[in-house]
């Protein structure tokens, strides 16, 4: 028996539902929860989960929970899974972008884009999902009257900005500062302007591993955020900033939410400036 999107009315309400899933007689079943995270903070709703996940034990149906917020009570830790879907990579871009392009080119849209137009792109797409990658692309051509060039690329990185600002953990800042303004520190002005060769195609097929991090240590003043905005607009990468404050939430567990959201957001950004 397959039952694909028939939800009945009573059982909208979540423990009508779980109750439902409880009584059914099936040894295979998929019973899919979507957006169900808001109803796990009630006591009744992890109780009865914990019991439909031992009734389920002895056959093969299982429950899938989808949601975008990772919100997991303590005590269902033991009986729920967690996989965590990462924000696309450079290649999950790379095949969105070719396929968009591919469907422009069939609606006559005039597409003037190089290979490195397109990697540009690609890199600056990095962070967002597909879909708003995909909304930031047409809302660019809609602004550009039917044509795709590589002027779009700075709306993207602005709709990226938009975007990544709504999340409230993560700014995102424009850097136009110089190693030239920053007094001193000879020897860590040529450390880095070494390191941006690192992050080169031909470094990576050499095998030279990307840096990773620097810890600037000293008092107030001597040039420690001059520094790391200098080092974006030098390498030419983005420039985030996190508030440590912003990610406590009187909420248990959403603190340490935040700081996963935020790690993951700048690691789909990599590489940039944290």
């Amino acid at each position: 028996e397959t039952q694909i999107g028939r939800v009945q009315e009573q059982l909208k309400d979540p423990i009508a539902l779980l109750e439902h899933i409880q009584e059914r007689n099936t040894n295979e079943g998929i019973f899919l929860l979507l957006d169900f995270h808001a109803a796990l903070r009630d006591a009744l709703v992890q109780r009865m989960l914990r019991d439909i996940a031992r009734k389920f034990k002895a056959s093969h149906n299982n429950v899938i929970i989808l949601s975008p917020i990772r919100e997991l009570p303590a005590s269902l830790e033991h009986e729920i899974c967690l996989l965590d879907f990462p924000l696309p990579t450079k290649g999950n871009m790379a095949e969105t972008l070719e396929s968009i392009l591919n469907t422009l080119r069939c609606r006559n849209v005039k597409i003037n884009l190089n290979k490195g137009d397109r990697e540009r792109l690609v890199i600056a797409g990095q962070g967002l999902t597909l879909d708003e990658f995909e909304n930031s692309l047409a809302k660019s051509v809609v602004k550009s009257r039917g044509k795709l060039d590589a002027a779009m690329i700075d709306e993207i990185v602005y709709s990226k900005k938009q975007i990544i600002q709504k999340s409230g953990l993560l700014e995102f800042f424009d850097t136009n500062d110089s190693m030239d303004q920053i007094g001193g520190l000879e020897n860590l002005k040529a450390w880095l302007s070494k390191r941006q060769l690192a992050f080169t195609d031909k470094a990576a097929a050499y095998g030279l591993p990307n840096p990773k991090g620097i810890l600037l240590l000293g008092v107030q003043g001597c040039g420690k955020s001059l520094t790391a905005k200098a080092c974006a607009a030098l390498w030419k990468f983005p420039l985030l900033r996190l508030d440590t404050g912003k990610l406590f939430s009187s909420q248990v567990g959403s603190s340490e939410e935040n700081a996963r959201r935020a790690i993951r957001l700048a690691e789909a950004l990599a590489p940039c400036i944290l």
